[in-house]
């Protein structure tokens, strides 16, 4: 499951917490390849960083979603 899904710009947004680093490695690499394969963009966010700066992941996606 996605954490958050635009699907008029086909973009997906994953926050990476601590649980990305543990598991099946290449896992996140993989889903994203797959997702790219159907046309769909993956930014990805480590949490600290949507938690300390959200105003620049905002932009960020923001900038994603005006780009094409």
């Amino acid at each position: 499951m996605l954490d958050f899904y635009c699907a008029e710009r086909r973009i997906a947004v994953e926050v990476d917490g601590w649980s990305h680093n543990m598991g099946e490695p290449g896992r996140d690499e993989r889903r994203d390849a797959h997702l790219l394969s159907a046309s769909v963009r993956t930014l990805r966010f480590p949490a600290d960083l949507v938690l300390r700066d959200i105003e620049e992941v905002i932009d960020t996606i923001l900038a994603e979603c005006r780009r094409d």
